[in-house]
């Protein structure tokens, strides 16, 4: 919507305690200095207007807005990808850069595939081959290793709770076998769940006082 001013309304670039300041600086006191001209003005026709001859709202501010939108895409620059996301922006992962249109990446993402996904039913140990693809060149490059991982593109994966003060709780459930490990924080713990051909792997803290703890559930 085009919203106007009308013409006797209280304008900030005209009320003796506002003019001063352009509206990206205001504090809550000075909204609700305007809110309280707005309310005067209405019930009452107090005239606010009289500290300045600037008429025009969007002359005064033009420049403002120009100056919000620099500052946004100097902000943007800084971003790395986590950062975009997670702030609510778009990453474009041909340019690397950060944006607030969205992008269609498909084509352009690096995609990770796993093959020769070997279980050890002992130890909880994932042996497996992963290939990175880049999408933007076409190369490829493969590794493969043994250890306390998971096995990709997972069906029933469950996310770590922490809604539980002191606490993380992994509640894992595959339709034929439930793991629910519950550990506090603070103790640190590396965790390997095997349940018939998917392993799950969660590191609490990181440092090596971590103790591991193994499950594994398979008929």
């Amino acid at each position: 919507p085009n919203y106007e001013m009308c013409d006797s309304q209280p304008k900030p670039w005209k009320m003796k305690d506002l003019k001063a300041k352009y509206i990206s600086d205001w504090t809550w006191d000075d909204w609700d200095i305007f809110w309280d001209a707005l309310y005067d003005w209405w019930y009452t026709g107090y005239d606010y207007n009289n500290e300045s001859d600037e008429s025009n709202w969007e002359d005064e501010y033009d420049y403002e807005q120009d100056d919000l939108t620099l500052e946004e895409e100097l902000l943007l620059a800084s971003y790395n990808e986590e950062e975009c996301l997670n702030y609510g922006y778009y990453w474009d992962n041909a340019n690397q850069s950060c944006g607030t249109e969205w992008v269609d990446n498909s084509g352009s993402e690096t995609v990770v595939t796993a093959s020769g996904e070997t279980l050890n039913y002992t130890t909880g140990n994932v042996t497996q081959t992963l290939t990175t693809t880049d999408g933007l060149t076409g190369e490829t490059s493969s590794a493969t290793s043994t250890g306390r991982v998971s096995t990709l593109n997972n069906d029933y994966d469950a996310d770590a709770d922490t809604s539980v003060s002191g606490y993380t709780i992994l509640n894992r459930y595959n339709d034929n076998h439930r793991a629910y490990i519950k550990v506090e924080t603070a103790d640190e713990a590396d965790i390997q769940i095997l349940q018939d051909t998917e392993a799950q792997h969660l590191d609490v803290g990181s440092s090596s006082a971590q103790n591991n703890i193994t499950i594994i559930q398979t008929d």
